[in-house]
């Protein structure tokens, strides 16, 4: 059982890189919002999605330009 858990981790941590757009920004808002994701987590996810998703570098900076006076203010 502790085989098969530890695969399907493996496989859900590599899909991950590949989840589309939009999923990526609503998770980016979340980080916003510490009712969803705590407040010093925000700069690890931006991290994480600008790091480790293909997709996310990107959009992470943008994010970032956009919402930065309100992460500062955290």
């Amino acid at each position: 059982m502790q085989h098969y858990l530890g695969k399907m981790t493996d496989i859900l941590m590599n899909e991950s890189c590949y989840f589309i757009t939009d999923f990526i920004y609503r998770y980016l808002q979340y980080s916003l919002n510490p009712e969803k994701i705590k407040a010093q987590d925000t700069s690890r996810v931006l991290t994480n999605v600008a790091n480790y998703n293909p997709n996310g570098r990107q959009l992470a900076w943008q994010f970032l330009k956009l919402n930065w006076d309100f992460i500062i203010e955290k």
